[in-house]
């Protein structure tokens, strides 16, 4: 409540995001959820004139979701469900299928509350410009992979669940791992006939209870720095 306006935009864009991957995750079954972008950029796809588009692009059992993600500090305003509908209805197919679900997701802090809300919103008719996307699963998947295989070898290895590598990241209080089978593929680009995939499959299945269900493994170890007193130590300034 006492963040500037500056803080406020920052943080209600990451709670935004954040609380839509919880939402798909939990509600939606979604296993792999990712910013439209990465996959954009990683591989070039060329989305065309508009940049009316979802922000986020997942997989599930049955078929392809699209999100448009939104956080707002105070409660949402009346005019963004059309804003997010429009958006989220961008994409019309993914391989030739209509996206099984597109999503709007707005976090809120409506002033009656006095907690956070999330609106989900899903239209039915495309937009007249929407675009029609092929994507490849495989490289899909290691787009997906990548960052988590950056996060391991850029940190020092840390303890983890049988079958998984994991690294601690410098001072963050952050433990990240993969799957050893994903990581081994996804660094050594295994992609095309589907090889990546039926590695991913193999892998996802008896995950232990400390994973999720990509096949990561994020653990923090905040407490400490939560509990940490402020000190002031004279001639420290």
């Amino acid at each position: 409540m006492e963040l500037d306006r500056s803080e406020k935009v920052a943080l209600s864009y990451a709670l935004g995001q954040a609380i839509t991957g919880v939402f798909c995750r939990r509600v939606l079954s979604v296993t792999h959820l990712m910013h439209v972008d990465r996959y954009g950029q990683r591989f070039g796809v060329n989305f065309g004139a508009t940049r009316n588009r979802p922000d986020l692009i997942g997989r599930r059992s049955t078929g392809w979701i699209v999100a448009e993600a939104k956080g707002r500090s105070n409660g949402m305003e009346a005019n963004l469900r059309t804003k997010l509908e429009a958006q989220k209805r961008a994409i019309a197919s993914i391989d030739g299928h209509p996206p099984e679900l597109a999503l709007g997701c707005v976090a809120s802090f409506p002033s009656k509350l006095n907690s956070m809300f999330l609106n989900v919103f899903d239209p039915v008719e495309d937009e007249p410009d929407s675009i029609r996307i092929r994507i490849d699963l495989d490289r899909f998947l290691l787009a997906y992979y990548e960052p988590f295989v950056a996060a391991v070898d850029a940190g020092q290895r840390a303890d983890a669940p049988d079958g998984y590598i994991a690294s601690e990241i410098g001072p963050l209080g952050l433990s990240v791992g993969l799957r050893e089978s994903i990581y081994g593929a996804a660094k050594q680009r295994i992609v095309g006939s589907d090889g990546l995939r039926t590695i991913v499959d193999a892998a996802l299945v008896d995950l232990p209870e400390s994973a999720l269900g990509d096949g990561t493994y994020v653990r923090v170890g905040w407490d400490d720095a939560l509990t940490t007193g402020d000190r002031y130590e004279e001639g420290s300034g």
